[in-house]
């Protein structure tokens, strides 16, 4: 009787672990389409990661239609599904056919062939989120630009349409042909000039000073001309701000941030950077800091988050101690520590330097590495490499 139990027992635990096996394996593909629920509205998405419990998913941008990565979520795998919803309507604002209608129809007065109306859209000419499609003092479609900024609650200034001096007729036609000089003659300072082309050979450079805006918009500017938006996506355009990212990391930046609505902040928008961009800009200012600077006391503090960023728990946890003879302290814990290796820093999001804490919580190693949230202060966070949504906030003590 007891060796039938066993028996029982060992064919449950290998039931188990079979099962837990196959919980992990992938149900979706990278670029697979979905649809999820947006807002009360089911909309067509397409994955871009996915994890046990999630999917990393992408919404078209509602005012073009494309997928340009201004409208990337996690959504729990419950909340995504692989066939159309009964409520999904292809025409749909944000759909795949909601925002691309045939010339000619519910354009706005002076737009271009192609971009929608007030009747075009539901809602009595008004983007859901509040912004008029007709602007007053436009009398056009807002830019992706000034959407944000009504967002955000910040409205924009339109410049008044300025009266065109009559052109007198010249006997020689060929008198009235535009120069060349003059085809920037009224392009905002935020936009490249026309007819830069992207250059194949030009090599992103890792090492050097910190990057000014100047060098970023150098760079994007010879990666991808004046159109970025003509490019293809996957390919080129993925390494170049892939390049980009690494870049910022590796040299930081000799600026603090991005001004929201500045010439500089415009210009990223208009080459599509991704979220990633941003945040490497937000958070590498200065030149990359040296192992030895992370030696010292650090005031820790717990902070966990979701897969969505939300912090879902906080408090006070044990000194930190990183001494010059690669051993390190937290609490009664002690440990050894060593510079971190770009692979573990690419795995949680970073770039630069880093030390890497061994065993230091749960026999897991941790990389510690300069937050640059907030310039001009000393501080560090430390990540779990294999799950960085668990990490330690600290503060230089005593």
């Amino acid at each position: 009787m007891k060796v039938g139990k066993s028996i029982s027992l060992v064919l449950s635990l290998a039931c188990f672990f079979a099962e837990s096996a196959s919980a992990f394996e992938p149900t979706y593909t990278v670029g697979q389409t979905v649809f999820a629920d947006y807002v009360g509205e089911a909309r067509e998405a397409r994955v871009l990661q996915e994890d046990e419990t999630s999917v990393k998913i992408e919404f078209r941008n509602a005012l073009t239609g494309q997928y340009d990565g201004s409208d990337i979520r996690w959504k729990q795998k419950s909340e995504v599904h692989a066939g159309q919803p009964a409520n999904y309507d292809p025409k749909g604002y944000g759909n795949v056919n909601g925002a691309l209608q045939p010339a000619g129809v519910g354009v706005l007065p002076g737009g271009g062939g192609g971009v929608p109306g007030p009747a075009a859209i539901p809602g009595g000419g008004i983007i859901p989120g509040g912004l008029p499609l007709a602007l007053p003092g436009a009398n056009r479609f807002p830019t992706l630009e000034e959407f944000d900024m009504f967002k955000w609650g910040r409205k924009p200034q339109f410049p008044q349409p300025q009266p065109q001096p009559a052109v007198q007729p010249a006997a020689d036609p060929v008198r009235l042909r535009p120069q060349a000089q003059n085809l920037n003659r009224n392009r905002p300072d935020w936009l490249p000039p026309e007819g830069i082309q992207p250059d194949p050979k030009f090599a992103p450079q890792f090492d050097g000073p910190p990057l000014t805006e100047e060098d970023i918009k150098d760079y994007l500017m010879k990666t991808m001309g004046d159109k970025p938006q003509n490019l293809n996506w996957g390919g080129p355009r993925e390494k170049a701000y892939e390049n980009l990212v690494n870049m910022i990391k590796d040299r930081g930046t000799a600026f603090k941030g991005l001004t929201v609505a500045s010439s500089f902040d415009n210009f990223l928008r208009h080459y599509q950077v991704p979220q990633d961009v941003i945040e490497g800009v937000e958070n590498n200012f200065g030149t990359p800091v040296k192992p030895n600077w992370y030696f010292g006391n650090w005031n820790m503090a717990k902070h966990e988050f979701d897969v969505n960023g939300f912090g879902t728990e906080a408090g006070r946890a044990d000194q930190l101690i990183i001494q010059p003879n690669g051993e390190y302290r937290w609490g009664d814990r002690k440990g050894f520590w060593h510079p971190a290796a770009k692979a573990d820093l690419q795995k949680i999001g970073k770039g630069a330097t880093g030390v890497v804490l061994e065993s230091f919580r749960g026999n897991t190693d941790w990389v510690v590495y300069k937050d640059d949230r907030m310039p001009g202060t000393d501080n560090i966070r430390a990540a779990d490499i294999e799950h960085p949504d668990t990490q330690f906030l600290g503060g230089r003590g005593q």
